[in-house]
């Protein structure tokens, strides 16, 4: 075993017999468990505390990477307001989300969706994606 500088070349190795690994449908399955279990939407962070304490220990970068898929799939989608996640309960909508409970609601706007990406594309610009977000006092927490 040389030694550089204080460190070895030795290469140290966890057991394989502690987690076998986490299949990507699997990781999927429980991640749209905990976010359908949610009120709020979450955090990649705070989707892997809650995978940790129902399932096991997950590493952020594989949220990430599920979370990227079941987007791309319109099963989930991006709230930008709360840098979170939730299911992805209506197409073409708009969130509005309670700035008091942080809990969201979709509501269908199809053809303000399709007028603004029109609006968009006339000036020469692709959409990629149409966020509409509002912030409010959901009726719940105005009682």
């Amino acid at each position: 075993m040389a030694k550089l500088n204080g460190f070895t070349n030795e290469v140290r190795r966890l057991p394989r017999d502690r987690n076998p690994p986490y299949r990507a449908d699997q990781l999927d399955t429980d991640l749209l468990r905990v976010l359908a279990a949610s009120e709020i939407p979450l955090s990649a962070y705070e989707i892997a505390t809650r995978l940790r304490e129902s399932v096991r220990h997950v590493m952020a970068v594989s949220i990430y990477r599920s979370l990227h898929r079941l987007c791309a799939e319109q099963r989930v989608e991006r709230v930008e307001m709360v840098s979170g996640f939730r299911i992805k309960d209506a197409p073409a909508s708009v969130l509005a989300i309670c700035a008091q409970c942080g809990r969201t609601v979709s509501v269908t706007v199809a053809s303000e969706h399709a007028a603004i990406e029109r609006a968009i594309a006339a000036i020469g610009f692709v959409v990629g994606k149409v966020a509409l977000e509002a912030s409010g006092i959901c009726s719940k927490c105005r009682k």
